[in-house]
């Protein structure tokens, strides 16, 4: 019993040590992850949007959320300093593709919502009205009208009151 007390008294110390300097190690190894190029890569789903100039938040929406990670992987960084206000993505019959409507502080995009291709802008002081005609909406914009050709009526009214709400967003 003295002896094993004894061994005890020398091994325990040394093993503490040998646990400190292992989990030492271990933990310098999993910091170093945390600069790894891409960490959005181990997302659980896609991170949430802040909206409006006052960057409030609401339950989260997969569909801006998808904008919003388009977005930052294709635009600027001068862009992504505006406002976010609302998205839609429909089925676009015209560009034979799904395409996201994104709605910011100071303009408007349609992008394929694949890719992120931007294949109309406008700025939100130079948009005038949509118009719908059938199964077109028309955004103009001083002089810039771009006709979008849905698919359903579900999506053209949705689209429709998403962007007349941004409108009157802007007015106010």
């Amino acid at each position: 019993g003295v002896g094993k007390g004894l061994a005890g008294l020398v091994v325990k110390p040394v093993t503490g040590a040998l646990d400190v300097a292992t989990k030492t190690a271990e933990g310098i190894k999993n910091t170093a992850h945390i600069f790894d190029k891409d960490p959005t890569k181990k997302r659980a789903r896609d991170p949430r949007v802040f909206y409006g100039q006052e960057n409030y938040f609401k339950a989260y929406n997969l569909m801006d959320a998808k904008s919003l990670v388009l977005m930052e992987s294709h635009l600027d960084a001068g862009m992504m300093n505006t406002a976010y206000i609302a998205s839609h993505s429909f089925e676009n019959a015209k560009e034979k593709c799904v395409t996201s409507l994104v709605m910011l502080g100071d303009r408007v995009l349609l992008m394929k919502a694949k890719d992120g291709k931007i294949f109309w802008e406008a700025g939100a002081q130079t948009l005038v009205m949509a118009r719908r005609e059938g199964f077109f909406l028309h955004l103009q914009a001083h002089g810039n009208v771009y006709s979008i050709k849905f698919v359903n009526e579900t999506d053209i009214k949705t689209t429709e009151e998403k962007f007349n709400t941004y409108l009157e967003y802007l007015n106010h």
